[in-house]
């Protein structure tokens, strides 16, 4: 006798009752909760624009300043400094980075350096230093709009200039994740996708790059230069709670419907 309950994030559970209890763990995309709509934040420092930048999504830092996003720049979104709406975020980002951090990894094979034209598939990729994206890096979804790439740098993160992420069968800005354990510097020109966190670091985006995504640093300076950021199609809003979808009388020697969360 077998109850199949179906949770989202990704993970099935099976229960075997009153034998034994089967579960598969997968991972999770985290909840950067009221983080989520800011593009461009740091929970110490300062954010700053050279240039005529675009950005889509709210800006903010928790302690320090916002300068140089006046016209001609253009932001579509709301400028928060040291507020109760950034003191929610610093702890929903902390909370998220911390997730990410200790997600398990499935590749600690792959070198520093991503691209080149190479094609990957989904995973979580460690490097034990600093590492870097050159030339073209596909991200190969396989055909399935769930598949997680996350990218654990323990040390810096840079891109060359002119490089590109680019999205394949699937791949969704929202589920992709790259963090470093220091600075984050995107070389001019760098089109990038995903959701980037320099930690204890600042992250900077250089003259005329594109990122479908968002900006964060845990301590440090966010800087973009001429830039265009948006965090359309970036954000992946957190699924709670359910109910069970029917109710039913188990008896004897027969076999229950599949109970979904």
């Amino acid at each position: 006798m077998k109850i199949s309950l179906l949770f989202m994030c990704k993970s099935t559970y099976t229960l075997m009752l009153l034998l034994f209890i089967n579960v598969t763990f997968s991972q999770c995309v985290p909840n950067f909760g009221s983080a989520s709509n800011y593009s461009l934040y740091t929970v110490s420092g300062a954010v700053g624009n050279t240039g005529i930048s675009s950005v889509i999504g709210n800006i903010g830092t928790n302690l320090g300043a916002i300068t140089g996003f006046d016209a001609p720049t253009v932001v579509n979104g709301n400028l928060y400094i040291s507020d109760s709406n950034t003191s929610s975020a610093t702890s929903d980002l902390i909370s998220a980075y911390n997730q990410l951090y200790n997600m398990v990894a499935t590749n600690t094979a792959h070198a520093p350096v991503f691209g080149l034209n190479e094609t990957i598939t989904s995973g979580v990729y460690s490097i034990g230093g600093a590492g870097s994206v050159n030339g073209n890096l596909t991200l190969d979804a396989q055909g399935n709009a769930n598949a997680i790439f996350v990218f654990k740098f323990q040390g810096a993160f840079t891109t060359g200039a002119s490089s590109s992420v680019i999205l394949a069968n699937g791949a969704n800005p929202a589920n992709v994740f790259w963090i470093a354990d220091g600075a984050i510097a995107m070389a001019a020109s760098t089109s990038m996708y995903g959701t980037l966190i320099a930690n204890n670091g600042a992250i900077s985006m250089g003259d005329q790059g594109s990122l479908h995504g968002r900006m964060y640093s845990t301590t440090g300076a966010v800087s973009v230069y001429g830039t265009t950021i948006s965090n359309i199609g970036a954000v992946t809003e957190a699924v709670v709670g359910g109910i069970v979808s029917s109710n039913q009388n188990i008896a004897s020697g027969t076999i229950p419907a599949n109970l979904v969360l």
